[in-house]
Parts: C-alpha cells; sequence; structure tokens
C-alpha cells in the first residue's frame, strides 16, 4: 500500500530549527544563585514540565519555582533578576541553524503547510519573534501557551488543527527521541534529527529507538 500524501511538517524549535549559547549562560545562573551547576541542572529538569506547560504567569515565576526547587529561599527577586538576564541572552545568542529558513521556504513552495512545535517557557516567544518565524512557517505552536506539552497528544493535535491536516498526511521533526515516539503514536511520522551539538541537559543523547535519523534539515526527504 503507498505511504500517504504528506501535506503537513511539523519541526521543533531548540536544537532542530534554533539553537542557544546555552552553557555560559547556565553557568552565569550558577554563580548568581550560589548554586553547582549540576544541583541547577535537577532544579531546572525537576520543573521542566511545569513552566512548559505555562504554570507560572511569566518567566520570573519559572525561575523563582526552580530557585525554589533548589532550596533557595527567598526566591521572587532572584527570580526576576534570572529572568531580565534570560531575555537579555535570548536577544543575542538564539540562532536559527543556516538550514532552517531554507527549508521552511522550500517546504511551502513545494505546497505543504509548517508549523513549529515546541516545548518551552515563556522565555521562548520574543526569540520566535525576533527570529521572525511567524512569517516562515504556517503556525507556531508553544506548549506554554497551549497547555501540554510534548510527548503528549494534545500538542501535536493543536499543530495539525492549525494546519488544517490529519496527522497521516504529516511528518514531525525533533531532537528528542520521547518526542518522536509520542508523535508516532498521534499517528505522525517522525524523523529524529542529530546535529551532532551537546544537549541542553549535558546527557548523552539516547538510542534512536529505530527512528529515521537526519542529520540536518536539508536530508528531510520530503518537499523535494
Amino acid at each position: 500500500m503507498p505511504e500517504p500524501t504528506v501535506r503537513a511538517v511539523l519541526l521543533d524549535l531548540w536544537d532542530t530549527l534554533a539553537w542557544n549559547e546555552w552553557p555560559p549562560f547556565r553557568d552565569r545562573v550558577a554563580e548568581r544563585s550560589g548554586l553547582s551547576v549540576e544541583r541547577l541542572r535537577r532544579a531546572l529538569m525537576q520543573t521542566l514540565r511545569l513552566r512548559n506547560r505555562g504554570t507560572y504567569p511569566d518567566g520570573a515565576a519559572d525561575w523563582a519555582a526552580v530557585f525554589a526547587a533548589a532550596g533557595i529561599d527567598p526566591v521572587d527577586q532572584l527570580g526576576a533578576e534570572v529572568a531580565a538576564m534570560e531575555a537579555d541572552q535570548l536577544s543575542r545568542d538564539a540562532h536559527l541553524f543556516d538550514d532552517s529558513v531554507p527549508t521552511l521556504r522550500r517546504l511551502r513552495a513545494a505546497g505543504l503547510r509548517t508549523a513549529v512545535v515546541s516545548n518551552c517557557s515563556h522565555s521562548t516567544r520574543p526569540v520566535v519573534d525576533r527570529l521572525l518565524l511567524a512569517g516562515e512557517a504556517d503556525a507556531i505552536v508553544l506548549s506554554v501557551e497551549v497547555g501540554s506539552v510534548k510527548p503528549e497528544p494534545d500538542i501535536y493535535r493543536a499543530a495539525l488543527a492549525e494546519l488544517g491536516a490529519e496527522a497521516q498526511q504529516a511528518v514531525f521533526v525533533d531532537d528528542q527521541v520521547d518526542y518522536c515516539r509520542g508523535a508516532e503514536e498521534v499517528g505522525i511520522r517522525p524523523y529524529l534529527i542529530r546535529r551532532g551539538r551537546p544537549t541542553w541537559d549535558d546527557q548523552d543523547p539516547p538510542d534512536p529507538a529505530g527512528f529515521a535519523v537526519i542529520a540536518s534539515l536539508q536530508e528531510l526527504p520530503v518537499g523535494t
């Protein structure tokens, strides 16, 4: 049986379309807060889903939750200070990969609809705006705004609804195995991108678990 025609492409943001000079900033936050890098990393991971789901009202509250998880008290002033530091850092040090915009334009030129689908906190919307991604993709679906995080099905379904596409008509690109698995469970064909960069949380990338692997967006076999 032939594979269904691809009509939509969902693409992750961080480490798929864009990258951030995270380690130097993380080290600055650790120094400012008096935490070790490892303790900060654990607190970030402990609060990750809550921050990405939009549980807290803004970036200052996101960081306050991180510092509370690390055992710091009080946290409000520190959270606000670090949120301002983060906004400044992201205004300078978040970048698109060289193949991102050309790929988005290639896909659109081929008649495909595209969506950026990101697990992210409040700090990411200004980055999306600065990088002008809303003009390059048909939809921007941020977990912090829709209240669902990958690999939960609702965030993929929200993107499909924005594009007017069925799951079997879509493909998905992400650097995380679990998020590729979540897309597959919804019925979307996933591609795992491995750009050869360190992961943001300093962990070794997991086994690709049988997913199709690409090293760049230029290798994505749709829209050609």
